[in-house]
């Protein structure tokens, strides 16, 4: 089992004369854009840090931690920014059966980590046909 991460970061305001889905879709453009942009950079990028480093960067933003590295890969993955009102992780298909002899697993959830740039995190997993979607509201200083 493992737990990777990487993240994009896109500016939009939710649009109120349009639908849902359409915002969804003009999200969904922007962040295949960043990531044809990049080159998927960000997402082969965060796999090649030391586990190390990535501690280091989260007890730098916290200010648990200073060094200068960890502070600059903290300014580069953005994560000193706090004005994000909105993340979205999404734990994609949870590929496993649903059915161990008598037992069913009914549903999943998945609870998305709390991180340092975003107040609103949204976590998605879709889990024997069903998609979930969780949300909790961090309060950060």
């Amino acid at each position: 089992m493992s737990n990777l991460t990487s993240g994009v970061s896109i500016k939009y305001k939710f649009n109120t004369k349009k639908t849902f889905a359409e915002n969804a879709l003009i999200v969904h453009r922007k962040i295949k854009k960043k990531l044809m942009k990049y080159r998927l950079f960000v997402l082969k990028f965060i796999t090649e840090l030391p586990a190390t480093l990535i501690d280091a960067v989260l007890l730098n933003t916290h200010d648990c931690y200073f060094d200068r590295l960890a502070q600059k890969t903290a300014k580069i993955m953005e994560y000193r920014e706090k004005t994000r009102d909105i993340g979205v992780t999404n734990l994609t298909k949870i590929d496993i059966p649903a059915v161990y002899g008598s037992y069913k697993i009914n549903n999943v959830i998945f609870v998305p980590p709390a991180v340092s740039y975003s107040r609103n995190i949204i976590g998605v997993s879709t889990f024997d046909g069903r998609m979930t979607f969780s949300f909790h509201n961090v309060n950060y200083l």
